[in-house]
């Protein structure tokens, strides 16, 4: 008992001290979207606010095709000590950036010649900006790796507050929103070159990457990479598609409604999210106790549900909440499934960090909890507007514990 309760101290110092910073430097770049939104919300319209997120949704399925999930995998081989698979995951992240880039300027040429304007000229600079971004950005890996979680937050401060000034600054002087997002993400781009010369250079094998890149691609920890990463695009990516599709069919004033209802549901979930990250390394070798996911799901509910009474309370009250009241049953959903959010987080990131762990189930799982998730995108957008925001915000607590309950089966074990 006592050797057990000296674990659990020594573990809850380790969040006391690091938690607090992982929590702050994982939330800086939601933190910054969600400044941009309310700026744009209150001192342009809504219209620009749906302008904004179309384009970064854009930027959004980029880093799916840059196979984003790369970063869990490179923890574990940071632990390891990996320097081949290491090797393997830059690369494998480059290529990929790079054949998402060389596609769209491929379909984006063709609309020219064909007079078909499928590819709007916004996605050129961001396609070619997001190819010095994502692959770039495993310096997030490796430091959380090292749970350098204080000098984290200080170099992401540096970077996301620069990039909000910028985007200010820009729109107030009378740039485009369009315009403005592609100077931000220049920024973004320099700076996460900077950092990963400064931190992830000694993890790769510059020659092996030219000399035998194909081999890089097959190694194990690419393959992983792949397999968590397309398990993970297919739920992801529908953060995004949702937004360009209610854009598309409602016009920009419904999708900045979306967008605010959408991005104020999920401010707080996305701050506590990260301090997970403290546990990361842990899971490498164990997945998370069935108790301690109940706690974790059962206390996110309660704070969601008390967040939720508060903000309806607040739009009732203060008429300065106009705004967040055409969306606010969206925000009202995504408040209420912060607990089946929080389970979900936990444990598919904890099932890709693990060494025992199948990357096919969770491909599997995501699939079908995907599928399920499309009958409600389907059903919005045959739908009236404010009815098509609801059921698109219950996609999320419906994909989020489908997801588990399938990842869990597929393990072997009862919920």
């Amino acid at each position: 008992m006592t050797a057990h309760r000296g674990v659990s101290e020594t573990r809850w110092r380790a969040w006391a001290v690091r938690g607090p910073f992982a929590i702050a430097a994982a939330a800086l770049q939601g933190g910054m979207n969600y400044a941009i939104i309310l700026y744009l919300s209150f001192a342009q319209d809504l219209a620009a606010t749906g302008a904004y997120r179309t384009v970064f949704s854009y930027y959004g399925l980029l880093s799916l095709a840059s196979m984003y999930e790369s970063n869990k995998v490179y923890i574990r081989d940071v632990v390891r000590g990996d320097v081949d698979g290491l090797t393997a995951i830059v690369a494998n992240r480059l290529i990929f950036s790079l054949g998402s880039f060389l596609a769209i300027v491929l379909a984006w040429g063709i609309g020219r010649a064909s007079g078909h304007f499928a590819v709007p000229d916004i996605l050129l600079p961001i396609a070619a900006i997001s190819v010095c971004v994502y692959p770039f950005d495993l310096y997030l890996a490796r430091l959380q790796a090292e749970r350098r979680f204080a000098y984290l937050f200080m170099i992401e401060s540096l970077k996301y507050g620069g990039a909000l000034l910028l985007f200010c600054l820009l729109i107030a002087i009378g740039w485009s929103v369009g315009l403005a997002v592609v100077a931000q993400l220049g920024l973004l781009a320099l700076c996460n070159l900077w950092f990963f010369a400064l931190h992830c250079a000694r993890d790769v094998q510059f020659g092996a990457m030219l000399v035998r890149p194909f081999a890089l691609l097959n190694a194990t920890a690419a393959r992983d990479a792949r397999t968590y990463s397309i398990a993970n695009m297919l739920p992801a990516s529908l953060e995004h598609v949702d937004k360009l599709l209610v854009g598309a069919v409602f016009g920009l004033q419904w999708l900045g409604i979306y967008a605010l209802a959408y991005s104020t549901g999920r401010f707080v979930y996305n701050i506590i999210k990260p301090a997970l990250y403290v546990y990361y390394r842990h899971f490498v070798d164990a997945m998370p106790g069935w108790r301690l996911l109940r706690r974790v799901a059962l206390g996110a509910t309660y704070l969601g549900a008390l967040m939720a009474g508060v903000f309806l309370l607040l739009v009732a009250q203060w008429p300065v909440m106009v705004h967040f009241a055409m969306g606010r049953w969206v925000t009202v959903i995504l408040f209420l499934g912060y607990g089946l959010g929080m389970l979900h987080a936990l444990y598919a990131q904890a099932f890709a960090l693990n060494r025992q762990s199948v990357a096919g189930h969770a491909f599997k799982a995501h699939l079908l909890a995907t599928t399920a998730s499309l009958i409600l995108l389907g059903g919005a957008l045959a739908s009236p507007p404010a009815t098509a925001l609801v059921l698109l915000a219950l996609q999320y607590p419906l994909r989020d514990g489908l997801s588990v309950l399938l990842m869990a089966y597929y393990r072997g074990i009862r919920v």
